[in-house]
């Protein structure tokens, strides 16, 4: 793994579930010793300690595969995996990262490179996303839809953590502070952002939502500046592009209803 922010945080712990060794990467030291502490294997924050990590867990002969969560234009990324690859491993790019490969490593350890596509067979698909067509599962095991399955249920047995992900708490009233935090304006380091609804503390109770402090019952809302507020935030959520994603969740047990993860892949 090599990029260690939301994405790669949640993926490290997909690949111990399904029983890989894993090796981590991130030149942010927190988000190194967060790895550690969610099942890797081994997490380093240079590109030598990286490689030697991977040389010690493959037994030198390399690592099978190499996914990229990173975000950056710079092309190391890429060609540090190709360095700690072994012969005809599999390089996958899911973050935006530089493209400039060197061809060398590529070709002498016949490498495959592949750039990812978000969520999975079915993605732009039109009948596939807007009218419900679905792909035969004997022919396509693994749809959009059933690897959003097969995540979920991950949560459900305990084996991803998303509450350790979590680095700041926003109340509705303040969604533009939550926006500025994942567009940088306001320059802090964050991974998780969670937005979070009032109505829903008095439903279930303030002891039921940790970190939360009682706070006065808001009046009703108007119903037409409600429409426009929707609105509003609509258009931020799609200025901010690929680095929010609507969630909503009433049934893990804990006060999360996720309106957006944010991640710097």
């Amino acid at each position: 793994m090599i990029g260690l922010g939301l994405l790669g945080q949640l993926t490290v712990q997909i690949l111990k579930a399904a029983g890989c060794r894993v090796v981590g990467m991130d030149i942010d030291r927190g988000r190194v010793d967060l790895s550690m502490r969610l099942g890797a294997d081994a997490a380093e924050s240079s590109s030598a300690a990286f490689f030697d990590a991977c040389m010690q867990q493959s037994r030198g002969r390399g690592v099978d595969a190499i996914l990229i969560t990173a975000q950056t234009t710079s092309s190391d990324p890429v060609n540090l995996a190709a360095e700690v690859a072994r012969d005809r491993a599999v390089v996958v790019a899911v973050g935006t990262v530089g493209m400039d490969l060197e061809r060398r490593p590529l070709y002498e350890k016949e490498l495959d490179f592949r750039v990812s596509r978000s969520y999975g067979p079915g993605r732009y698909d039109a009948a596939y996303e807007q009218k419900g067509v679905d792909y035969p599962i004997g022919y396509v095991r693994w749809t959009e839809t059933r690897n959003m399955e097969a995540f979920l249920q991950l949560l459900a047995d305990g084996k991803v953590d998303v509450g350790a992900l979590i680095t700041h708490r926003f109340p509705i009233d303040q969604a533009q502070a939550a926006y500025d935090l994942i567009a940088g304006k306001s320059q802090q380091p964050f991974l998780g952002v969670l937005i979070t609804y009032r109505s829903l503390l008095r439903k279930r109770g303030a002891s039921q939502c940790p970190g939360w402090a009682a706070q006065p019952r808001l009046p009703a809302p108007n119903r037409s500046r409600s429409t426009a507020r929707c609105g509003q935030l609509r258009d931020q959520h799609a200025a901010a592009g690929n680095k929010t994603h609507w969630r909503y969740d009433f049934g893990w047990g804990v006060c999360r209803q996720w309106l957006s993860f944010a991640s710097r892949r």
